[in-house]
């Protein structure tokens, strides 16, 4: 270690949880990870993304970037996806969980496409940098969820005739590949990011290159090759009013009911010939009376001595008889 330089030592020290000696097989570690990171300095930079293969132009400007998250563990490199329509930003619980940042649980939701509720599992902070420059970071604070979206390009694009492609340093080189994206950038970091949108080189009929905090990005449509596919996305959210008033529907009691039995048929009828309203606001109900009932038995004898039993203990209490009283 005394051989490595300041810098790298320092970003080493910060890895360490403990005040243990590191072992041999952790200082290699980080090394191999440091040096995995400068090759993807010099090779990949930062960012670009062709929207998925249309033959008409999205409303809204998606493309994806690479970015490194440095933590304490080790940095972790991430697929972005940056999206001038949406007003927060995302990570997916996988990676909070993975780079163990800090969550801070929130009973906020959102409403996604077609109305539908979307619940989030808190929020975190964390930083991002460039793959190919260490100095520019941003400090984001995002929602967690499950998932963002599903693979982006929903498939592989033919670049071939991107001519105008091949001599720039994308920030993400497999940007036509499909691949998971692990944060969504919402308009506020994406407008700072793009401050200089002069920086950008333009072709008709293909995706535009422009420059940005975190490299050239890749933005337009693109003739689809593959096989179309068609995807129907319905979501449905009632207003309460309907549900309370199907809920009500529901539980309505209703008067006419063919399978009451004769029993219960009398009953009802006794209630409605029986039933009168006091002066007082009051209602008096005469106790309908089972016809031709089974007799309940010998029983008289067992409660007059149950009852005398009961009298003669409460002579010899006579606290318990107040409790009685």
């Amino acid at each position: 270690m005394a051989r490595l330089d300041t810098k790298t030592i320092k970003k080493f020290n910060q890895t360490l949880t403990s005040n243990e000696v590191p072992s041999l097989q952790t200082c290699i570690d980080f090394l191999e990870m440091q040096a995995k990171n400068v090759g993807l300095t010099k090779e990949i930079k930062s960012n670009s993304a062709a929207a998925a293969p249309s033959k008409h132009r999205n409303g809204r400007d998606n493309k994806e970037t690479s970015v490194i998250i440095p933590n304490r563990i080790a940095p972790a490199e991430a697929r972005c996806l940056l999206d001038t329509g949406a007003q927060e930003n995302f990570v997916t619980n996988e990676l909070v969980v993975k780079l163990r940042l800090p969550r801070t649980n929130i009973k906020e939701g959102f409403v996604s496409a077609g109305g539908q509720g979307l619940p989030t599992l808190g929020k975190t902070t964390f930083r991002i940098q460039s793959t190919w420059d260490s100095s520019e970071s941003f400090k984001i604070q995002a929602y967690i969820l499950d998932t963002i979206t599903s693979e982006l390009p929903h498939q592989e694009i033919n670049i071939s005739t991107f001519d105008h492609l091949k001599n720039i340093e994308l920030a993400d080189m497999f940007y036509n590949k499909p691949a998971k994206i692990d944060i969504l950038l919402g308009v506020t970091v994406v407008a700072r990011i793009m401050r200089d949108r002069k920086a950008r080189i333009l072709h008709r009929g293909s995706p535009n290159a422009y420059y940005t905090d975190l490299g050239w990005i890749v933005m337009g449509s693109v003739i689809a090759t593959g096989p179309r596919s068609v995807m129907a996305i319905y979501g449905s959210n009632p207003p309460l009013e309907h549900t309370m008033e199907k809920f009500w529907t529901i539980e309505e009691l209703h008067t006419s009911n063919p399978h009451l039995t004769r029993e219960e048929q009398n009953v009802l009828d006794h209630y409605e010939e029986n039933t009168i309203r006091l002066p007082n606001g009051q209602y008096q109900v005469r106790l309908p009376f089972v016809e031709n009932h089974r007799p309940l038995g010998d029983s008289k004898q067992m409660a007059m001595r149950r009852c005398i039993a009961v009298e003669r203990r409460l002579m010899k209490d006579p606290e318990l008889m107040k409790s009685y009283v």
